[in-house]
C-alpha cells in the first residue's frame, strides 16, 4: 500500500483561518436576522396596543372631539379615558413605555391629548403640551395610516415608535394619531448576549484551531522524529548484529581451530568485535542520559598529558592502519607538568576528543592527514579556557548537512552510513559535553576539502597530588600480592561467575561463590570476619543484591559495617549508582567487568578495609 500522505501545518492553518471566517460571517447574519426580528415584533406590539386604543377613541368620536375643543381635565369623558388608557399601558408594561394621543395643530407641532402615564409622574403628557414634531410623526400624519418607524432618540430616551390613525367615523375624517411607543433596553439587553454568544463561539472556535494547528506541529515533530529514531534503530540493528555476527562466528572458528595461531586470531577478532559492540552500548546509553538530562560531569584535578596521551592511544591503531599521519600540536602555554593539573572531567573532555579523532579517522582516506591542536585562549584567577581543533583532510561536508550534524540519530547524509557506518551520535554526544561544560563547539568545512571542528571549554587550575615516598606495602601493586585476602562473589549467573573468577585469577585473591542475596547473608554470618571483600550482583532470584548488602549492615557486629560491598550489574546511569549507595554499598563495578577496573577496586578498598578493620579490633579490646 502507498505511504499515507500527512497533511502539512499549512493547510491546518488555512482550514482554521476559513473556519473562524465563516463562524464570524455566520455570527453576523444571525446577528442581523435576530435584529431584524426583534425590531419587527417590537414595533407589531407597539403598533397593536395603538390600534386598540384608536378602535377605543372612534367608538365615541363625539366625546373624543368635544375634548379636543376643551381639554378639560376634569370632565368626566376626560377621567374614564384616561384611566381606561393607563390601565392599557400598565397591563402591557413589559413591552410598552409610553402609550398616548395625540392631533396636529401646525406643520411642525403636535399636542398631547391623553397620556397612559400617571400624572404624578415626571414623564406625564398634559393635555395641551405641544412639542416639535419629529420625522416620524410627520410621516405618520402624513401617510395618515398605520406607522411603526426606527428606533429615534428624544427627550425621553431612545425609543421605537408606532402610530395608529385616528378618524372620525361619521365623516371618515382624519383626526389624530394615538402613539405606543417601546424602550429600547431589552432590546439591547437581548443583543448583547447574542453579540457576546457569537464572538464566544468565534473565540472557542479560534481557540480550537490554534490547538489542532499546535498539535498538528507536534505531531509532525514527533513524526519526523519518530521516522529518525526508526532508521536510527534500524542502523542500530546493524551496528549491534556486526559485531555479535564477528563474536559468533570468530567463537565457531576458535573452537574448531587446532592451529593455536588461527584460535589466538580468533579470540583477537572476538576482542576487536567486542569493544566495538561496548562503543555502540555506550553511545546509546550516553544519548539516552543526555536527553533524560541525567547526563552528569564529575571533576577531578587531572595531568593534561596523561589524560592526550590516553586519548591518542585509542586512536592510534586506527591511524596506522589507515596510514594516515597524525599530528599534535600542543601550545606551550597550556598547564602541564611541573604538579601543575587541571580541575575537570578529563573522562568526557577525552570522549570529546576521541569522538573527534575517530571522525577524522573514519572520513579521512588512506594515507591521510590529521591534526590535533590544543592551546591556552584565556587564564585569569585560577581558571583557564582550553581551546582544541582537530583538522583533516578527508571528504569535507557540505554547508547544508553542517546544520544537523549534531542533531541525535542523524549524519550528514543518509547514505554516509552505507558507506562509513557508525551510530550518528558520536557528534552530539560531543556537542552535549561541551555545552555542559560551559564551552562551544563549531565546525568549519567543504565538500571535498577535509573538516576541522573546534571547541573550547572553561576549566580551572590546580596541583596534582605527588605520590607517597614510600607506599605501604599492604597496598597491593601487582596482581600477585592478594594472596593473603578472600572474596566473597555473589552471582547467579555461572558464565558470570566463571568471568570474575577468571578474572581475578592472576591476583590470586582466595574466592567463594554463592548464587543470590539469601545464600550470601548465610555464608556472611557464618564466617565471620573471613572475607575481605564482597563483589555482590545486583538482580538475583530469591533475594537481590540491594537487600543483602542491607541485611548485613544490620548485623551486629562491627566488622559488618566496615566489609568493602562492590556491585556489579549493568545498570550504569546514575540512579543506579545511588541506589547502590543508598543500599550501603562502597562502590560500583559496570558490565561488561574490566581486569583494570577491578585490580583498581582491590587496590582501593582492601587497603581501607584493613584498616578500617584494625580500628574495630582496637576498638573491641579498648
Amino acid at each position: 500500500m502507498p505511504a499515507k500522505k500527512s497533511v502539512s501545518v499549512r493547510t491546518y492553518i488555512y482550514a482554521v483561518t476559513f473556519l473562524v471566517f465563516a463562524v464570524i460571517m455566520f455570527g453576523v447574519v444571525v446577528y442581523s436576522v435576530t435584529a431584524h426580528i426583534m425590531k419587527q415584533q417590537m414595533g407589531n406590539k407597539c403598533l397593536g396596543l395603538a390600534s386598540a386604543v384608536a378602535a377605543l377613541l372612534e367608538a365615541d368620536i363625539k366625546e373624543y372631539r368635544n375634548f379636543i375643543h376643551s381639554l378639560d381635565a376634569t370632565s368626566e369623558y376626560y377621567v374614564k379615558t384616561k384611566k381606561l388608557i393607563e390601565k392599557i399601558r400598565f397591563d402591557n408594561i413589559d413591552n410598552i413605555a409610553f402609550l398616548y394621543t395625540e392631533i396636529r395643530v401646525s406643520e411642525d407641532t403636535m399636542m398631547y391629548l391623553f397620556d397612559g402615564e400617571k400624572e404624578e409622574s415626571a414623564t406625564f403628557a398634559y393635555p395641551g403640551l405641544r412639542e416639535p414634531l419629529t420625522t416620524t410623526r410627520r410621516r405618520a400624519y402624513d401617510a395618515q395610516s398605520a406607522y411603526s418607524g426606527g428606533f429615534v432618540t428624544t427627550i425621553w430616551g431612545t425609543l421605537m415608535s408606532a402610530y395608529a390613525p385616528v378618524f372620525d367615523t361619521n365623516t371618515g375624517e382624519f383626526i389624530g394619531l394615538v402613539g405606543a411607543d417601546v424602550s429600547v433596553e431589552q432590546y439591547d439587553v437581548v443583543m448583547k448576549k447574542l453579540f457576546a454568544v457569537i464572538a464566544g463561539s468565534a473565540a472557542i472556535v479560534a481557540l480550537m484551531g490554534f490547538l489542532i494547528i499546535h498539535l498538528s506541529r507536534a505531531k509532525i515533530h514527533a513524526d519526523k522524529a519518530n521516522i529518525s529514531k526508526s532508521d536510527f534503530l534500524s542502523h542500530m540493528s546493524h551496528e549491534i548484529r556486526t559485531p555479535l555476527n564477528a563474536v559468533i562466528g570468530m567463537t565457531a572458528i576458535g573452537k574448531a581451530a587446532c592451529d593455536i595461531e588461527k584460535k589466538d586470531h580468533a579470540f583477537d577478532h572476538i576482542g576487536v568485535a567486542s569493544r566495538h559492540l561496548l562503543g555502540v552500548v555506550n553511545d546509546i546509553l550516553d544519548i539516552n542520559k543526555i536527553e533524560a538530562n541525567k547526563f552528569e560531569l564529575c571533576e577531578e584535578v587531572f595531568d593534561f598529558d596523561t589524560m592526550l596521551q590516553s586519548t591518542l592511544d585509542i586512536v592510534r591503531f586506527s591511524v596506522d592502519k589507515k596510514h594516515q599521519t597524525l599530528t599534535v600540536n600542543i601550545a606551550p602555554n597550556v598547564p602541564r607538568g611541573g604538579g601543575g593539573g587541571i580541575i575537570g572531567d578529563s573522562q568526557r573532555l577525552s570522549q570529546v576528543i576521541t569522538n573527534l579523532l575517530s571522525n577524522a579517522v573514519k572520513f579521512t582516506p588512506e594515507g591521510g592527514l590529521i591534526t590535533l591542536e590544543a592551546g591556552l585562549l584565556s587564564d585569569e584567577k585560577g581558571a583557564c579556557s582550553l581551546g582544541f581543533t582537530v583538522s583533516d583532510s578527508g571528504i569535507g561536508i557540505s554547508r547544508k548537512q553542517q546544520g544537523r550534524l549534531f542533531t541525535p540519530f542523524q549524519q550528514a547524509e543518509g547514505d554516509t552510513y552505507h558507506t562509513y557506518g557508525g551510530t550518528g551520535l558520536g557528534l552530539a554526544i560531543s556537542k552535549s559535553i561541551v555545552d555542559m561544560m560551559g564551552g562551544k563547539m563549531s565546525v568549519e568545512s567543504e565538500l571535498g576539502k577535509g573538516a576541522k571542528f573546534s571547541f573550547s571549554v572553561p576549566l580551572k587550575k590546580g596541583r596534582l597530588s605527588a605520590p607517597p615516598a614510600n607506599q605501604d606495602e599492604s597496598i597491593p601493586g601487582a596482581p600477585d600480592d592478594f594472596k593473603k585476602y578472600r572474596v566473597l562473589l555473589v552471582e547467579d549467573m555461572e558464565i558470570n561467575r566463571e568471568i570474575v573468577m577468571e578474572l581475578l585469577s592472576p591476583t590470586g585473591i582466595m574466592v567463594d561463590w554463592v548464587e543470590n542475596g539469601a545464600q550470601a547473608l548465610k555464608r556472611y554470618k557464618e564466617n565471620m570476619g573471613k572475607y575481605d571483600i564482597i563483589f555482590m550482583d545486583v538482580q538475583m532470584p530469591e533475594m537481590g543484591g540491594y537487600e543483602a548488602t542491607r541485611r548485613i549492615r544490620s548485623l551486629d557486629d562491627p566488622r559488618a559495617q566496615v566489609v568493602p560491598i562492590i556491585a556489579m550489574t549493568a545498570h550504569v546511569f546514575r540512579e543506579d549508582v545511588e541506589r547502590c549507595l543508598e543500599a550501603g554499598m562502597n562502590d560500583h563495578l559496570s558490565k561488561p567487568l574490566a581486569f583494570g577496573a577491578v585490580l583498581n577496586i582491590l587496590k582501593k578498598y582492601l587497603r581501607q578495609e584493613k584498616m578500617s578493620l584494625a580500628a574495630s579490633r582496637d576498638a573491641e579490646i579498648q
